[in-house]
């Protein structure tokens, strides 16, 4: 998956179209005439703007007297590349408003595409990066090399990350922190719609694999011959740097993302864009820290369901009628794909007090018919004295398993064996060898 040649010699790093923004503040995509706010030109900026999460943001910058009228959305003109180009724009004074989208294209084939990173963490790079600083050069271990799906994929992080993090106190936090380039390992040109697909897939993927929201953004084209070809605008999906997720795969340990994102990012295209992979790792990720703890578990169980459908009724396993029958109780299902993973249903290799107490009092459960009962109670209770919340910490313990399951269970459909970062406590870096038993079905 990695290019074998210049695998240690250092490196400058891969220049952005925009700089390394201080965490926090906006990042300038255009200064210039703006088109469409009046029957006037005025001059003003759009920016991606992180106060509550990123948004596409413009504004005006004069004070002129005609800035009044409708409050309609309106069709925005700007000047870029030497042609005027108009962006849908919306307006939440009569100066600035916000825009959802915004792309533009020459139509030319690319030959590679610049893109920038949010949020992703200090990631150990492979190849050291080096580039002049006052002191000198500076040197440092900050890059990622792969290559997948005929793409060959350069991801720098900035010389800075660590100490940017550090010197802010704000939690609600974005910032450019890695610059990637993407091209064809053959050297041949590809489409907008091509590269759009893929930036989807290590989108996905790479998030899954954090247990939070992170995104290549502001993705920037260029032609063969080197001018600019497409350009895309939008308001990112992604997480606080600082957010509280649980990453499954540890992001410093380059050699397992590496082969976590080959093996994901192959599983992806395999399925296509709206394939059930991609709505597992979707769930998953989201039932990391989105909505109260009960959602979270609704969520992973959605996802929990659908995997059991495929691995039993899809794969063979088991005659869909006799799956829909009584027999196959949710907890059946739940322990069969567990079983077909090799992954252990014990609530004892677990550190859940609460969880191993509702075990206790329901008598002869183990982990899978424990969690589904759990979640029955709450879709659909029998009486209101069928209670979840008699012992307490019963939730998250509930929720921490759950979570468990699906995320090996995805990592077993992808067919990753490698080392993992714990979902349940006592957290920690393990291997299948070490703490908790888990390992891909043979």
């Amino acid at each position: 998956m990695e290019p074998q040649a210049e695998l240690r010699q250092p490196q400058s790093p891969t220049q952005g179209v925009y700089g390394f923004n201080p965490p926090g503040q906006p990042v300038r995509l255009y200064q210039g005439r703006i088109g469409g706010v009046t029957d006037t030109d005025h001059q003003g900026v759009i920016e991606l703007s992180f106060g509550s999460g990123p948004r596409l943001l413009w504004r005006v910058l004069s004070e002129s007297d005609d800035l009044v009228g409708p409050m309609d959305p309106f069709s925005m003109s700007v000047d870029k590349n030497g042609a005027a180009r108009r962006i849908e724009a919306f307006k939440s004074s009569f100066s600035r408003g916000w825009i959802n989208h915004a792309e533009f294209s020459s139509g030319a084939k690319l030959d590679h595409v610049i893109t920038h990173w949010i949020n992703l963490p200090d990631t150990a790079g492979r190849i050291p990066l080096t580039e002049s600083n006052e002191g000198g050069r500076a040197t440092w271990a900050g890059r990622l090399a792969f290559e997948s799906l005929g793409w060959n994929v350069v991801i720098d992080r900035r010389r800075d990350h660590k100490e940017a993090f550090e010197n802010t106190n704000v939690d609600n936090v974005y910032a450019i922190t890695h610059v990637m380039k993407v091209s064809r390992v053959d050297g041949n040109e590809f489409s907008v719609e091509s590269i759009s697909t893929f930036l989807d897939y290590l989108r996905v993927s790479m998030s899954f694999a954090l247990g939070r929201w992170v995104s290549p953004a502001l993705p920037v084209g260029y032609s063969k011959e080197g001018g600019l070809a497409w350009e895309s605008w939008s308001s990112p999906l992604c997480d606080p740097a600082k957010a509280v997720g649980q990453a499954v795969i540890y992001h410093r340990s380059s050699s397992d993302l590496l082969r976590y994102l080959e093996l994901s990012l192959v599983a992806l295209s395999s399925e296509g864009e709206n394939g059930p992979l991609r709505f597992q790792m979707v769930s998953a990720i989201q039932a990391t820290q989105d909505g109260f703890v009960e959602q979270r578990i609704t969520t992973a169980f959605a996802a929990l369901e659908n995997i059991a459908w495929i691995a039993l009724v899809l794969d063979g396993v088991v005659r869909r009628a006799d799956f829909e029958g009584r027999s196959w109780t949710g907890a059946r299902k739940l322990q069969k794909i567990l079983a077909l993973a090799k992954i252990s249903p014990s609530v004892d290799d677990f550190d859940l007090p609460a969880l191993k107490e509702f075990v206790a009092r329901e008598r002869g459960m183990d982990g899978p018919a424990a969690l589904v009962k759990v979640r029955n109670r709450l879709v659909h209770p029998k009486s209101p004295r069928d209670e979840v919340y008699h012992i307490p910490g019963l939730m998250v313990d509930a929720w921490f398993l759950t979570r468990y399951y699906l995320f090996l269970l995805i990592l077993n459909r992808v067919g990753y064996d490698g080392s993992i970062s714990g979902q349940v406590p006592p957290f920690g870096y393990y291997s299948d060898t070490e703490r908790v038993p888990w390992a891909v079905s043979e």
